[in-house]
């Protein structure tokens, strides 16, 4: 959006110090899914299918005309694609170790082909490597939990956690790309399991439904302040 850029940058100049319009972004993007989640969090918990397709649309959203990460969107679409059938496809015990070794080297050759174009230009901007690494953890995380939950696999040695996130059937792609593409920690994370995302989908608990936006606000009150003493210290 190249009319919300141009407020932004004269918002940097003017009260922000300078900070680069990439970053400025980022922040703002990360405002806009506390509005886009008290939206998501009305849409009753039977209608599963609904919310996933609001995540999805919402980092869209997000990541495309507001962040203007098109060309990210493209690999991550692709990405998630190419691991979602490694995770449905392969039997082995290798499962996991080959779907965390196939999200790395697609991360690691996007950080590469960043650092090309920072030496080239001379120009830091935030791309979209940050949403990969969140991308590498979560699906690393549901290629484990799948095969902890496979019947035929026998596990001495798991633990309580394990036991708790563990998988019986692969996600429909639906729901999958749900999870990968959840909006309010697309860009900058927290990763968590598919099992806490199965639970967010069906909490329809009113008193809990309450409370979260206050924990959610704290947390958001926290990191700016933080964020202003960053602003305001640094070089």
């Amino acid at each position: 959006m190249q009319l919300l850029n141009s407020a932004l940058a004269r918002l940097s100049e003017d009260y922000l110090g300078g900070i680069s319009v990439d970053r400025v972004v980022t922040v703002v993007g990360v405002l806009l899914s506390y509005v886009l989640a008290h939206a998501f969090q009305r849409i009753p918990a039977r209608m599963a299918a609904a919310k996933h397709i609001f995540s999805i649309v919402s980092t869209i959203f997000l990541f495309g005309p507001v962040q203007e990460q098109y060309t990210g969107l493209i690999h991550m679409a692709v990405g998630s694609a190419a691991i979602y059938g490694l995770i449905r496809w392969i039997k082995s015990a290798y499962m996991p170790y080959i779907v965390f070794l196939a999200a790395m080297l697609h991360m690691s050759y996007s950080h590469i082909q960043r650092q090309i174009h920072e030496r080239s230009t001379g120009a830091v901007v935030m791309d979209y490597t940050g949403a990969q690494m969140v991308f590498v953890i979560k699906v690393t995380s549901l290629a484990f939990c799948v095969y902890d939950g496979r019947p035929n696999v026998v596990h001495p040695h798991m633990s309580a956690y394990q036991r708790k996130n563990a998988i019986s059937r692969v996600p429909g792609v639906l729901e999958y790309l749900g999870y990968v593409f959840f909006f309010a920690g697309f860009s900058v994370g927290p990763a968590f399991e598919l099992a806490t995302y199965r639970k967010m989908i069906a909490l329809d608990d009113t008193r809990a439904r309450r409370q979260l936006p206050r924990r959610a606000y704290r947390k958001l009150l926290e990191g700016a302040f933080w964020m202003v003493i960053y602003v305001a210290y640094s070089n």
